[in-house]
């Protein structure tokens, strides 16, 4: 007898095992003392909980999910020869999930032997732990097994079909996670690694071509379809990309509504190919009944076995090809040295305009906006310009675009609004009481929430009061009467006390009726219709109806571009009550914009203080 407790004598058919049968048939298993510490594991065990547990109690590592009841090591012994389910935490520090079997070892120890098992998680787990059959020969993984002896034996002679099973189990759980659940196409893990034996020549030698495609449009038919739809296009698109791929090619999606093939293909077939997936993609489907296309763009690149790239630079070209083929007409891009070089001179451009809000070095220039009648300077446009450390002031023709695709203009916008409202304050003593600073405001920043109340905190904590802004909204914004949110918030900024100026008007899509019912103030003309008006008879007539429409309808007007005193003088001859244009001054920083008030302004710009545009 050894020097621990009984805590209950075996009964007659008890399922009992020594330690030569545990160590024969159970890798995935552990041994606990008589007070339920775990003494020794087996190595598949290990593999899977780590060295860690050992020496703990039972209960500090495993919890028994079923029976719930079974929370002490004398209701373990009690289950001896049924299933119990356990959970502990993997070496991964998630959850794993085991079925077990409690055994009474033969030596009178006291000792409990628990084997354990994957279950139906089986799958996952040789996925999970990259698990072999070694890690299980020759149980077959099934507590099961232990409900006989007489399958315990036949077990060990089956060894050899249990190791089988395991492996085609294995190729089948690596399968699944080379897909996608989708649409069946392999997944970005499995085209990588096919790009890596494509360029290791594995799979033959001749060119290869990598095509990216993206659907056009793909959430509104979540939206306005649902999911289920959604799904429908994924799978009419996997379905068209394998039928082009063939036996020998390799189609997977990459995630969201993109996707890839590459196949063999001589470069000049790849623009017909091309087309005709598009094409194939773009043909009708149904969805609850109604018939619907959709639309696909496509960036291409071929390449040879041997290259010395990788599978994640042949992605990354072939992104930036199917970026660019998104504003081409054909929806068709290849890469090129030239597009290579363009794209890393605008992710270059993107990291210092990153850098320059760091930095601190976009600041607002000032336009002066002048009374017809008095000659006054009765506004000032604020413009973003960029103190750039090296090149100078760059205009925004340098980085706004850079800035909005890489989700930094309103950052930047900020950062120009702030200090433009910091640097009028200052100037205000300068100009005529009532004079307005004009800010201009990008659609996505009108339509946040919290727009208005940002505002009037910004202008509060400048000094100023919301009478002495004028927000410019670019008639390129689409808005209309039905637009109502617009609408909405354009009437909650006027009765703040804010003023709205509708920019460069002719250009865009603004119609009458939002004249009406947008609460703007002022039209400013785009200095389309103002360039060479004084020689266009064409031109006046036009700016001459802009003009008395706004009368008509009690807007004020102001023309922009004006640069010479024949463009001025047929203006006034029109009743323009203000003009802008390098004809008074260029844009100029608060700096020298003091200097040419203070030294009278009005039409003239000493030329010692302009800063260049």
């Amino acid at each position: 007898m050894g020097n621990h407790p009984r805590t209950q004598p075996l009964s007659d058919d008890a399922l009992v095992l020594d330690v030569t049968t545990v160590a024969q048939l159970m890798p995935l298993h552990l041994v606990l003392d008589w007070a339920g510490k775990i003494i020794s594991m087996g190595p598949t065990l290990r593999t899977v909980m780590g060295d860690g547990i050992g020496g703990k109690a039972f209960f500090d590592v495993f919890r028994v999910e079923r029976p719930r009841h079974v929370q002490q090591i004398a209701h373990v012994r009690s289950r001896a020869g049924k299933k119990l389910v356990l959970a502990g935490q993997g070496v991964d520090g998630e959850r794993v999930g085991f079925r077990a079997m409690p055994v009474l070892l033969s030596d009178d120890s006291g000792r409990v032997i628990i084997d354990l098992s994957f279950g139906e998680n089986f799958a996952e787990a040789i996925a999970r732990y990259a698990l072999t059959s070694a890690n299980f020969k020759p149980n077959d993984l099934s507590i099961d097994l232990l409900y006989s002896f007489e399958i315990q034996r036949n077990l060990l002679k089956d060894s050899e079909t249990m190791a089988d099973a395991l492996k085609a189990a294995k190729a089948e759980a690596e399968d699944i996670a080379m897909r996608d659940p989708v649409t069946g196409l392999g997944n970005r893990r499995a085209l990588q690694m096919q790009l890596d034996k494509a360029l290791s020549g594995e799979l033959g030698q001749g060119p290869v071509v990598l095509m990216m495609v993206d659907l056009d449009k793909f959430k509104e038919v979540n939206d306005d379809f649902g999911h289920a739809a959604g799904d429908i296009v994924l799978r009419h698109t996997a379905t068209c990309l394998s039928a082009l791929a063939g036996h020998e090619g390799f189609a997977a999606r990459m995630g969201g509504d993109e996707f890839a093939l590459f196949l063999r293909m001589d470069q000049a077939m790849i623009g017909a190919m091309s087309q005709q997936l598009l094409s194939a993609i773009a043909s009708k489907i149904s969805i609850d009944g109604i018939k619907y296309a959709t639309s696909a763009s496509l960036g291409y690149l071929s390449f040879e076995p041997g290259e010395d790239m990788s599978a994640d630079q042949l992605l990354s070209q072939a992104d930036i090809a199917l970026y660019h083929a998104k504003g081409t007409d054909t929806r068709i891009a290849a890469v090129t040295p030239e597009l290579l070089q363009r794209f890393g001179q605008q992710k270059a451009l993107t990291l210092d305009v990153q850098r320059a809000l760091k930095q601190e070095e976009f600041v607002p220039h000032f336009h002066p906006q002048i009374d017809m009648e008095s000659g006054d300077v009765v506004g000032l446009e604020a413009l973003a310009r960029w103190n750039h450390p090296q090149r100078g002031v760059v205009s925004p023709a340098g980085f706004l675009d850079v800035a909005a695709k890489s989700n930094l203009l309103l950052l930047l916008d900020q950062q120009v609004r702030l200090r433009a409202l910091s640097q009028f304050a200052r100037l205000s003593r300068l100009l005529p009481d009532g004079a307005t600073l004009s800010l201009n405001i990008t659609a996505a920043k009108l339509r946040t929430d919290d727009f208005v109340s940002d505002l009037q905190r910004e202008v509060k904590a400048a000094g100023l009061v919301p009478g002495q802004i004028k927000l410019e909204l670019l008639e390129t914004i689409f808005f209309d009467g039905n637009d109502c949110p617009f609408i909405h918030q354009c009437t909650a900024l006027r009765q703040a006390g804010f003023g709205l100026a509708l920019d460069d008007f002719g250009t865009g899509r603004a119609s009458i009726s939002t004249l009406i019912d947008a609460p703007i103030s002022m039209l400013k003309i785009d200095r389309s219709f103002v360039t060479g008006i004084d020689q266009s008879d064409r031109l006046r007539q036009i700016t001459g109806a802009i003009i008395r429409m706004a009368y008509h309808i009690r807007l004020a007007v102001l023309a922009e571009g004006v640069e010479n005193a024949a463009e001025l003088q047929v203006l006034s001859d029109l009743g323009c009550q203000y003009v802008q244009g390098y004809h008074f001054a260029k844009p100029m920083d608060a700096t020298a914009l003091a200097l040419w008030l203070e030294q009278g302004g009005h039409g003239h710009t000493p030329s010692t203080l302009v800063v260049p545009d």
